[in-house]
């Protein structure tokens, strides 16, 4: 029987490993009610691929998707259906990368009750069928195999991943190591670095004990009382070690991006030709997103190896232009006037930040690096982040050439100036450099 959504008694560890133990169903349809259904889907496989469609809070995890024999299923049990063409081993990768932790994190930020409905899954970060090279589904088929194919009621789905060998025994030790490795790939898969997946695995482990957020609650405090530990955490970076370390993210082509590639190069156009304000901030961008449009320009168009820490200093003279003002030639200053307007006019001895865009700074830089657009290399410097994207950048805009401007003047400045500058400003401007304050 089934109470609450679980089975009544639940099966025992000596069940789970005999591969002819099946549960039996609490509600059956016609197998021609089911054939027609499923014609009219095209589907051929003796297989079929679901979600468990209710969650809640009380789950280890929110998305879990599976593989299930041939048979009838409710509404509670979403059914995907794909191309009869699909490489069936994509299908199965397919499987791990929706039950990854770090899907199933994404997925925790979108869902806003207990259904989990198709239109959320249109929502979800699913990498594609493309994404999947030989050496990929290699790493991965053979450990989805082991997990799913326990039971002789899935020898179709083995067979159509063309293994024609006995059920896997259920082994809790085998299969929690098979996940780790999982969970480890999709981690790199998705670009995150070993410091970002431990925030998703446990957020006080990076934030502290005091940080007021928790991700998989209810798996830690599971094992913490079965194991004494979080056992999931401390394999799953065991995992992302090893495979760093074998050479096995190389080979799958996981390689880390430090964010030293595409820097656009830019020309400028004769300024003469520019009209008056023509690089002036709009009145409507706020603050906070002044100093984010700054940011992903000056990533894009800057050379860490050439400019390391003044990109900082750079971000700062774009969202706030009088800082830059008393740094340039006199053509330089006549022209950076002309074209920014009167925030390029300093009103005081010393430009600062003004109070609003201050504040901006720590919020922009806390959201460009938990969103991977932001990275900063072991020396300080700003670089661009696993997830940085150049969506919405153009080369020809007034945000490209005013960047370009700056930064060519910037470029002429020691690296001694640049931190005197920022020193005079110590209790006021959150341009230290270190780590964004």
């Amino acid at each position: 029987p089934v109470f609450g959504g679980q089975l009544i008694p639940r099966p025992t560890p000596d069940q789970l490993r005999e591969p002819t133990f099946e549960v039996l169903p609490r509600y059956w349809v016609s197998k021609e009610e089911l054939e027609k259904r499923l014609a009219t889907k095209s589907w051929n496989s003796e297989w079929l691929f679901a979600h468990r469609g209710l969650t809640n809070a009380t789950n280890e995890r929110t998305f879990v998707t599976f593989v299930l024999p041939r048979a009838g299923v409710g509404n509670s049990i979403p059914a995907w259906v794909f191309d009869q063409s699909l490489d069936r081993r994509k299908i199965a990768a397919l499987i791990a990368n929706t039950s990854s932790l770090t899907c199933d994190f994404a997925v925790r930020q979108k869902i806003g009750g207990t259904n989990l409905n198709f239109f959320y899954l249109e929502q979800f970060p699913i990498l594609p069928p493309d994404f999947y090279t030989e050496p990929r589904l290699a790493f991965l088929v053979p450990k989805v195999l082991e997990l799913t194919y326990t039971s002789h009621a899935l020898t179709p789905f083995a067979r159509d991943l063309a293994y024609d060998g006995q059920p896997f025994t259920w082994d809790e030790d085998r299969r929690a190591q098979l996940r780790a490795d999982l969970d480890a790939f999709y981690a790199r898969a998705y670009g995150l670095n070993r410091n970002e997946l431990r925030y998703i695995l446990d957020p006080a482990d990076v934030k502290g004990t005091d940080y007021p957020s928790e991700t998989f609650r209810v798996l830690k405090e599971r094992e913490i009382k079965q194991y004494g530990e979080y056992h999931t955490q401390r394999l799953v970076l065991a995992a992302w070690d090893r495979m760093e370390a074998d050479g096995t993210f190389a080979e799958v082509g996981l390689v880390a991006n430090m964010g030293r590639e595409q820097t656009a190069r830019i020309e400028l156009p004769p300024l003469a030709g520019l009209r008056n304000g023509a690089w002036a901030w709009q009145t409507t961008v706020q603050p906070r997103d002044r100093l984010r449009y700054a940011a992903q320009y000056a990533l894009w168009i800057s050379d860490p190896a050439q400019d390391g820490l003044r990109v900082r200093f750079l971000v700062a003279c774009l969202a706030e232009p009088a800082m830059l003002t008393p740094h340039l030639s006199d053509s330089e200053r006549a022209n950076w006037l002309r074209l920014m307007g009167s925030e390029a006019r300093p009103t005081q001895d010393i430009p600062r930040l003004r109070p609003q865009i201050n504040a901006a700074w720590r919020d922009m830089f806390d959201t460009l690096i938990s969103s991977g657009q932001l990275a900063e290399s072991a020396n300080g410097e700003w670089i661009k982040g696993q997830h940085y994207s150049l969506s919405g950048l153009s080369t020809g805009s007034a945000d490209a050439q005013r960047t370009m401007f700056a930064l060519q003047a910037i470029r002429r400045l020691d690296e001694s100036s640049i931190t005197a500058a920022i020193a005079e400003e110590d209790n006021v401007i959150y341009v230290r450099f270190g780590h964004g304050g």
